[in-house]
């Protein structure tokens, strides 16, 4: 394993960072599916190439990037190549493996596309190995049109052998294409699940979708349906947001529910919510995005990604405030460091982050656990988790009360 410019890369396929083209090495932007000021959404790196690269390379910057989605853009023509342009061919990877389709990292790069105004208009085409993705802005949101995917009933020792995976009794258990649906009795048994990832990995599927009508009168009451999606065996523990779960999810829902147009929320750690209706047998998926950069962050001089006091405190998450505790602002030379303070209530968790700076905590109250890249640990009151460049990382409230801590992070010189 070697590291360069912050990023870990294992040299199993005989990529060498040092070898990839200058566009592959240049910082991805990073733009935030299906958040809003309420939730943080799914994280996905964009990039738009002049063309693409061979697959081992693309795949190199994506588990560089360890981020649950890379996104890769190149125009379709020659025509396309200035400013202007609607067509793109597209391609997904996640840091093991390269996606047939993707739908939040398809939402994120026509923000980042819309955004940037690197494409002229309200309309988009995406020519992917799926086939032609077409994508329209309206206002603030982005509409897309997916395939719908029914599902059908499995046997009672599927039904069976799922519920023991999951540790939970089943309302009903279906397949739709290579996912499995696990409707639940209420909305609380999917926001408090806690998987066992290890015996959803021995189930045959891709990934399952946890799911129940939401609770008219509960804290989400406004959407009809929640869900979470786990997919273990294709490196996803847990999907923050997941479209291709929704496609799904939307037939089996519309038929219960007696009507086309659902409001889906999705409690993962950072969440996001689907506005899902149909339209000549698709499934219309809308949503916002947010780039890296409009989540209360900025670039300070020397490249490190700080937090600035906007408001205090700030609203990162459900149930999770942060506040600065250095004003940037005030410094006259480069800042070396920058310092928050952040909560986290119980039953709630940070948004799964990434960045290009080192990172020290020290919990102050509480008690949790914390997800860095693959790997869990318990921390309480007192202790100290510290975090490498592009460590994918997380912070989950197990307790009965607040986690109060404090967050400092750098710049690695090299």
């Amino acid at each position: 394993m070697t590291q360069s410019r912050g990023f870990e890369i294992i040299n199993s396929d005989g990529v060498q960072w040092s070898s990839l083209p200058a566009e592959l090495q240049k910082p991805l932007d990073i733009v935030y599916a299906f958040a809003d000021d309420r939730f943080g959404g799914n994280p996905a790196g964009v990039a738009l190439l002049p063309r693409f690269y061979p697959t081992e390379q693309l795949q190199a910057t994506a588990r560089a990037a360890g981020l649950p989605t890379t996104v890769f853009v190149a125009s379709s023509s020659d025509t396309n190549r200035e400013k202007g342009g609607t067509d793109f061919d597209i391609r997904w990877f996640t840091p093991s493996a390269e996606l047939a389709l993707c739908g939040h990292g398809t939402l994120a790069m026509a923000h980042w596309l819309f955004s940037r105004d690197i494409a002229d208009g309200d309309t988009l085409r995406f020519m992917s190995k799926s086939g032609v993705l077409s994508v329209e802005r309206e206002r603030d949101e982005i509409l897309m049109c997916f395939p719908s995917i029914s599902s059908t009933a499995v046997d009672v020792n599927t039904k069976r052998s799922v519920s023991e995976a999951l540790g939970m009794p089943l309302v009903e258990c279906r397949l739709a294409y290579d996912d499995f649906i696990a409707v639940v009795a209420d909305e609380s048994m999917v926001t408090n699940f806690k998987p066992d990832f290890s015996a959803i990995r021995q189930l045959d599927c891709r990934g399952i979708a946890v799911t129940a009508q939401a609770d008219p009168d509960g804290p989400y009451g406004e959407y009809d349906i929640v869900s979470r999606f786990f997919a273990p065996t294709i490196s996803v523990d847990e999907d923050q947001v997941c479209v291709s779960a929704h496609c799904k999810l939307h037939p089996y829902w519309a038929e219960r529910l007696d009507r086309a147009h659902l409001r889906a929320l999705q409690p993962s750690a950072s969440g996001g919510w689907l506005d899902l209706n149909m339209r000549d047998g698709n499934v219309l998926i809308k949503g916002t995005a947010r780039l890296a950069a409009e989540r209360n962050t900025h670039k300070s001089d020397i490249g490190a990604t700080c937090i600035v006091e906007r408001v205090q405190p700030i609203a990162c998450a459900e149930g999770v405030t942060m506040s600065a505790l250095v004003d940037m602002s005030d410094w006259n030379t480069k800042p070396p460091f920058s310092t928050v303070s952040f909560r986290v209530e119980p039953g709630c968790a940070t948004v799964a982050e990434m960045h290009d700076v080192a990172e020290l905590w020290h919990v102050a109250s509480g008690q949790g656990c914390v997800t860095v890249d693959n790997l869990s640990v318990d921390v309480k009151a007192g202790d100290f988790i510290h975090f490498k460049p592009y460590a994918r990382h997380q912070l989950r409230n197990t307790g009965q009360a607040p986690i109060d801590a404090v967050s400092i992070w750098w710049q690695i010189q090299r």
